[in-house]
């Protein structure tokens, strides 16, 4: 007597969506042997058969992770979005899930959207919509779409849905040519900072360091991951960016110890440094580190001034480096505003960026007036205070503004602070333990010779 067949066991579909989603219609009814598991929460999955699949919904890395957590096991993940980033949980990275996403299915949508983007600039109907507002009728000469050439960079699906959606209207698309040009911009930026980071440790350090930092570069997995061919991305030119920012930053400073007093000699490396900080922002505001890193450097080599000229050429060079900035940033930062960050923000070009630099311009020019008058500037303990004190200006200053001008204040009178320690305090220290160990074995000095002549300096040499 034959046994009963059991029926196969369904295949389990968690499905991680937001309640009211209404695309979950498209689920019903469930197709024979499938059974969805709906859940917005992580925990409201618990109890619920062990998933073969799970299906995200534009949940978010949290509830992903959450998810994941309760099936580690889990062979199967499918985004609804073209794009991964918020599924990407470093669980799901290190794991052997296969991962797919929605590629094409958004691509006619977009197609639509860049349509209607065309037109809606070609057209300008901000002002038609502002002249059906105010009830008048406006002269205007209308620009044509027709018969313009349009260049898709990124030939993809979306790119080869949109140039199907448009040819009829233009005739010439060229998507290839311009994607053949593009696909090579990312090594050659790679490669040219390469040579940069050559040049600049070779000019600083010698050819063997130049050679290794060289070497080191071109095979580290971050550049060689956004330098290959047909990754278009804006890192390889940060990369390339920040190391001429550091570099011209290094030339300022290696021009102003040879000729530290007055402006004019170290004018063009001021110029460069200042053009290099503004462009560096401009490309992407997270550099904000290097420029930072930067200006630790200037700062550093302000408070160790040894004579108050050299002091006060350096700040008027800081000068010129802040202004440049300053005018570079002020036309993009000022007219930024983000919904998310606000109008002044340090993560994005924002106004921080114009008030910062703005900010140190007056600083900077500030101590250089002051040094030059001698007002507490003959010696470094003088500098540095007052220095520290147009910091505590401004960190305590009230009114509109306020709130920049106290985080601005709080970096200026910090790292004064920090600054003049070392400077006076950290270094001289080390400096002292560092010759009385040497002392120690140095050998004793030679008894002088008949006829020698001994110069000695007054108040510093005692005989015995």
């Amino acid at each position: 007597m034959s046994s009963p067949a059991t029926s196969p066991r369904p295949v389990v579909v968690w499905v991680l969506a937001q309640p009211g989603d209404a695309s979950l219609a498209a689920l019903e009814p469930a197709p024979e042997g499938v059974r969805f598991v709906v859940g917005a929460e992580p925990e409201e999955f618990d109890g619920a058969p062990r998933p073969d699949v799970v299906f995200d919904c534009w949940s978010g890395p949290r509830r992903v992770a959450g998810v994941l957590a309760r099936t580690p096991d889990l062979e199967w993940l499918h985004s609804r979005s073209a794009g991964l980033e918020g599924v990407l949980v470093p669980g799901l990275v290190a794991s052997p899930t296969i991962v797919t996403n929605g590629r094409g299915a958004f691509s006619q949508s977009l197609a639509e959207f860049v349509l209607a983007a065309l037109l809606f600039f070609t057209k300008d109907l901000r002002r038609l919509v502002r002249s059906q507002e105010a009830g008048q009728w406006d002269e205007f000469d209308p620009e044509m779409l027709h018969g313009r050439t349009l260049g898709i960079v990124g030939y993809g699906d979306i790119g080869r849905t949109t140039a199907a959606l448009l040819r009829p209207l233009w005739g010439r698309v060229h998507p290839a040519k311009l994607e053949q040009a593009a696909v090579f911009i990312p090594p050659a930026l790679g490669a040219a900072t390469v040579v940069a980071l050559y040049l600049l440790a070779q000019r600083h350090f010698g050819t063997l360091a130049a050679l290794i930092a060289g070497s080191i570069l071109s095979v580290l997995s971050a550049h060689f991951w956004y330098s290959q061919v047909g990754f278009i991305d804006h890192h390889a030119a940060v990369a390339l960016a920040t190391t001429l920012l550091i570099a011209a930053g290094m030339a300022l400073l290696a021009r102003s110890s040879r000729e530290p007093e007055g402006l004019r000699p170290a004018r063009r490396s001021a110029l460069a440094a200042g053009v290099c900080m503004g462009a560096t922002l401009l490309l992407w505001p997270g550099s904000l580190l290097h420029v930072g890193l930067v200006e630790m450097g200037f700062l550093g080599y302000l408070l160790a001034a040894r004579r108050r000229g050299h002091a006060v050429g350096f700040a008027l060079r800081l000068v010129i480096v802040h202004a440049v900035a300053f005018c570079l940033l002020l036309p993009f930062g000022v007219a930024s505003t983000w919904q998310e960050w606000g109008r002044f923000s340090p993560v994005v070009l924002s106004a921080f960026q114009p008030w910062y630099f703005g900010t140190a311009t007056l600083f900077c020019g500030a101590c250089a007036a002051s040094w030059s008058r001698g007002w507490a500037a003959d010696t470094r303990l003088q500098r540095c205070g007052g220095a520290l004190g147009l910091g505590a200006v401004l960190l305590l200053a009230s009114g509109a503004g306020s709130a920049a001008r106290f985080d601005i204040g709080l970096v200026i009178a910090s790292g004064m602070s920090i600054g003049t320690l070392f400077t006076l305090f950290i270094v001289p220290s080390m400096y002292v333990l560092l010759a009385k160990d040497h002392s120690l074995h140095a050998a004793p000095a030679a008894a002088p010779q008949p006829g020698h002549v001994r110069h000695v300096i007054p108040g510093l040499t005692r005989d015995p």
